[in-house]
């Protein structure tokens, strides 16, 4: 995280870092000039009944802070609305081309939210007064997290890039020693994926690729086991209608 503060009336850059000192309230402080740590300011998040709701005090049986077991499923990419293999650029504004991709937490394109839930069959909610928090009844089993995962082989294929995709050891078999020489170029110029351009006109290992998408994937599972069970009670995440 970086922050902005004044030095003889010119804007610098600094070094900053949220430190957690009690139950929801933390501190904020910046790296000065004069080397040491500055408080800037200090953050407090207090519960509060949302505004103009009459809830009881308990919710009934049934309803619960805890969520359910979640599935993740693996999806084409035609499921989403994106064009996951779009070109963009990277923080040297540098064009990228994506020869593969994931992203979880996509919408179908008939789907209104990213659990696939229809709030009047699927959930209730109610809010307890006790606890100050949003708890919830779900009516389906389980809450299915969509993915999509899969190379991009129009760009593998196309120009700028123009390669060749290698899905198998068997494709390599009986080369000459000049392809032989090329493809080891090709191999190496993975490491600095998705920096790609020794591959252009060369070979794509799809495996490698997709190797690359996994560990997104892993990071992605990660994060839902870590944080499922706070979506219904973040307060940015929660529009009270009552």
């Amino acid at each position: 995280m970086v922050d902005r503060s004044c030095i003889n009336n010119q804007l610098v850059e600094s070094e900053t870092q949220i430190i957690q000192t009690g139950n929801n309230k933390y501190d904020i402080k910046y790296y000065s000039y004069l080397g040491n740590w500055q408080l800037a300011t200090t953050l407090e998040f207090i519960p509060t009944q949302p505004p103009g709701c009459d809830y009881a005090d308990i919710c009934t049986t049934g309803f619960t802070t805890v969520m359910p077991d979640t599935l993740t499923v693996k999806q084409d990419f035609s499921f989403t609305t994106e064009d996951e293999c779009l070109s963009y650029s990277n923080l040297l504004g540098e064009p990228v081309i994506p020869l593969a991709a994931f992203s979880g937490l996509k919408e179908a394109k008939k789907s209104s939210n990213i659990f696939n839930l229809t709030p009047e069959e699927d959930i209730e909610v109610c809010y307890d007064l006790q606890t100050l928090k949003w708890k919830f009844k779900l009516l389906v089993e389980n809450i299915t997290l969509n993915y999509v995962k899969d190379i991009c082989l129009d760009n593998i294929q196309n120009p700028p890039i123009s390669a060749t995709p290698i899905y198998n050891l068997s494709a390599i078999c009986n080369l000459s020693s000049t392809e032989c020489i090329k493809l080891k170029k090709s191999l190496k110029a993975h490491k600095t994926y998705p920096f790609t351009s020794d591959l252009y006109g060369g070979s794509v290992f799809t495996e490698i690729l997709l190797t690359h998408e996994i560990e997104h994937q892993k990071d992605w599972e990660g994060h839902i086991r870590k944080y499922v069970n706070h979506y219904y009670n973040i307060p940015e995440k929660v529009i009270y209608r009552c």
